[in-house]
């Protein structure tokens, strides 16, 4: 038997019908991604028993870690899965493809499960639990585009036994670099360099409770921060002068690929009072943090994420 292969890896998908339990009802999905590095850890604590020796004494075995970040391809079809994970269910229209699926930030967010399938082996590794804590993107240039998003699960377990039979594969549609533009409050602007923004759900992974073999019980949510930075041409003081002075803003990323595209809409931000530096004789830049906040807008969320694609559900 030789050694496993990355290649030759698939990652599993699926929601579960209560946090850490597998569904009645297996819908699990093959999804695109670059590294998947969620695992389980168990800390070992030192013994402080004495016995007349210097000798150390067996550790004590500690709570189960299980965490990681999958770093995927910003594209059309399975991102719909990991916002899911990240705000709730979307609001849904369309009775054909194009299909437009909404995401906002709601009271609450279903917990998943991941399977990862290390066919050289033939063992499968299920990590049940599993919530979406930060939702990282970063913008222009040429790399490829992708999204790095943070886990936090309960448990993961290894058996000779997949979740379930041939799951459906989603085939990768994916958004470039090349089709991203910028909207900033309302108005499209052709100077941004480069970007970045952090949606995190503030998850509280301290919950171990009595009797629950070392396992977290839940990961319950907190308040959303979102916050991020943009880069732009320094040739004018338009963006300057609104982080100078505090003024409210708004932000638009969006990618497009014909008739389907995916935006990332924050209604209301904020700019972090931010001046341009000198670093050498060519083209000056800024760069500018910015948080998103919800006080007052329409769409009653700091964020807003609109998917458009040929899939009819995400439910």
């Amino acid at each position: 038997m030789g050694q496993a292969l990355g290649a030759n890896t698939k990652l599993l998908l699926d929601f579960e019908s209560a946090f850490g339990q597998n569904p009645a009802a297996k819908t699990g999905r093959i999804v695109p991604f670059n590294t998947f590095s969620v695992q389980s850890k168990q800390n070992e604590k030192d013994s402080g028993v004495i016995t007349g020796s210097r000798n150390p004494r067996a550790k004590v075995r500690g709570n189960v870690a299980v965490d990681g970040t999958a770093v995927v391809p910003l594209e059309e079809k399975a991102i719909g899965y990991w916002l899911k994970g990240l705000f709730g269910a979307p609001a849904t229209t369309g009775a054909a493809d194009p299909y437009s699926h909404v995401f906002k930030i709601g009271l609450a967010s279903p917990s998943m499960l991941f399977e990862k399938q290390f066919a050289d082996l033939g063992q499968y590794s299920l990590i049940n639990g599993c919530r979406v804590n930060n939702f990282k993107v970063s913008f222009g240039g040429e790399d490829e585009l992708t999204t790095s998003i943070d886990l936090l699960g309960k448990s993961e377990v290894f058996s000779a036994t997949a979740y379930q039979t041939a799951p459906a594969e989603i085939a990768l549609s994916r958004f470039t670099n090349l089709q991203a533009v910028v909207e900033e409050d309302g108005s499209p602007i052709a100077t941004v360099t480069k970007g970045d923004f952090t949606i995190s759900a503030n998850l509280d992974g301290s919950q171990y409770n009595v009797g629950g073999q070392g396992l977290r019980g839940d990961i319950p949510a907190g308040v959303y921060k979102i916050s991020g930075n943009i880069t732009a041409l320094f040739d004018g003081t338009a963006l300057m002068n609104k982080a100078i002075n505090g003024t409210e803003s708004s932000l638009k990323i969006k990618f497009i690929s014909g008739a389907h595209s995916l935006e990332f809409f924050f209604p209301e931000i904020s700019y972090e009072r931010t001046t341009p530096g000198i670093t050498g004789p060519a083209g000056v830049l800024i760069t500018l943090p910015f948080n998103a906040f919800y006080d007052n807008n329409a769409d009653n969320s700091a964020v807003k994420v609109t998917l458009v694609n040929g899939v009819s559900t995400y439910a």
